[in-house]
């Protein structure tokens, strides 16, 4: 997939497969161009190779491996000396704790705190409102089937055959 122009690119860390895809999913609908890494490995040979094409990083602070979120935040800033590195912590209280250059996110981050706060760093204001969720409608038994008879049915164990 193409990047548009002037569309940020952001490197997203996670061990989390679930929670790395759905911050890329909000991030992707905010309209970043998203970079992914399962491991701080993996996340520094991408900011090395990428080195002033990402924009922004998002890691944790804690990584699985021998390179954490503090190695990536200090290789992000060899490119980028003056922007913020946004890092999820599990021993942050405060929640937007500002420490010079990074952003500390309390672990795990909602997408939308962090499309939030990537809108606020870069200056594009307000993050677009998301569309209301769709509602499901709750899904009944047919009245022709009472919920005990359903019930009962689950307990019964098969007969078995006479030899």
């Amino acid at each position: 997939m193409e990047r548009e122009p002037g569309q940020p690119r952001v490197l997203v860390v996670s061990g989390d497969p679930i929670a790395r895809d759905i911050q890329a999913q909000f991030l992707r609908m905010a309209g970043y161009d998203v970079t992914l890494a399962e491991t701080g490995e993996r996340a520094l040979l991408t900011l090395r190779r990428l080195r002033n094409r990402i924009d922004w990083l998002f890691t944790a602070t804690a990584l699985s491996g021998l390179v954490d979120g503090w190695m990536l935040a200090d290789e992000f800033h060899r490119a980028h000396p003056a922007r913020a590195v946004i890092l999820a912590s599990d021993a942050m209280a405060d929640r937007s704790a500002a420490s010079g250059l990074m952003l500390f996110l309390a672990n795990p981050t909602s997408p939308a705190e962090l499309v939030a706060e990537l809108h606020r760093l870069s200056g594009r204001g307000e993050p677009p409102a998301r569309a209301a969720a769709p509602s499901l409608p709750l899904v009944t038994p047919p009245a022709s089937i009472p919920p005990a008879s359903l019930a009962a049915r689950s307990r019964r164990t098969p007969r078995r055959a006479a030899s």
